[in-house]
């Protein structure tokens, strides 16, 4: 399973061993998944993604929430607007890289674990018990329990890069993204059926395939659409499955 030498590395202080009780072979895999695991919040993979100059459609499409060391996310074909609320305008990054003689651009959003933090439980204090669109939102208080198990100085990155490269109205949806759900919190007034309209606007926009409302969804897709499938911790895993984003998961506080 993904991260699995990290995993058995909190096992091993969780159990109270200490390294000379460990075979040299699984001493040098723990430390290799941590050298891999840093470098991978300086510098976020393009999940095998290569964009030749000049491609405008790529297949694929997966977005992808970096909890540094912690966990992550992921969804396809969309990008879940709650992930939005993690990051500031200014933290849209594209870079050039080249790999084999071959240019790629990476989009991604980057910030820190403070920063992050701070923006997700302001963002909650605006939502929670003020707007019917929270039923929907609710994921944002996982996305909080998530960023309080990393350490401060871990980064946080949304790769962005395969809805970016799709095509021009892509590129300016992504890029403004943090603008747009800062209008939409900023418009919600209560009305049910006006904040519900605002939300699946936004939805839309930052969706290949449009829904008629995020009510009419099922629990499956809901999931899908506005918190993406979390890896990581194996227990958090298994918390986040199918059945604890149930019907009844969406419709509390509605």
């Amino acid at each position: 399973m993904r991260g699995k030498a990290r995993h058995n590395c909190n096992r091993i202080w969780q159990n109270g061993k200490s390294w000379n009780q460990l075979p040299d072979s699984e001493i040098e895999a723990i430390m290799q998944e941590r050298s891999q695991d840093l470098d991978r919040q300086a510098n976020p993979a393009p999940h095998n993604l290569r964009i030749p100059l000049g491609q405008e459609k790529l297949m694929g499409n997966r977005t992808a929430l970096s909890l540094g060391n912690c966990g992550e996310f992921e969804a396809n074909n969309c990008l879940p607007v709650t992930w939005l609320a993690l990051f500031a305008t200014q933290e849209f990054l594209v870079e050039t890289r080249e790999e084999d003689s071959e240019k790629y651009d990476v989009a991604i959003y980057r910030t820190s674990q403070a920063s992050a933090l701070q923006r997700v439980t302001q963002t909650i204090g605006k939502l929670k018990g003020h707007t019917p669109a929270w039923s929907y939102l609710r994921p944002l208080e996982i996305l909080k329990d998530e960023l309080g198990h990393c350490l401060s100085d871990e980064l946080i990155n949304l790769d962005v890069t395969q809805l970016w490269v799709m095509d021009e109205s892509f590129r300016q949806k992504v890029s403004r993204g943090i603008s747009a759900f800062a209008e939409m919190l900023n418009r919600f007034t209560g009305d049910k059926e006006q904040d519900l309209a605002m939300l699946n606007q936004l939805v839309n926009d930052f969706s290949i395939a449009p829904i008629s409302s995020v009510a009419d969804l099922s629990a499956e897709e809901k999931m899908f659409l506005l918190i993406g499938t979390y890896w990581g911790d194996e227990d958090r895993e298994a918390l986040y499955s199918l059945e604890y984003f149930s019907e009844g998961y969406w419709s509390a506080n509605s």
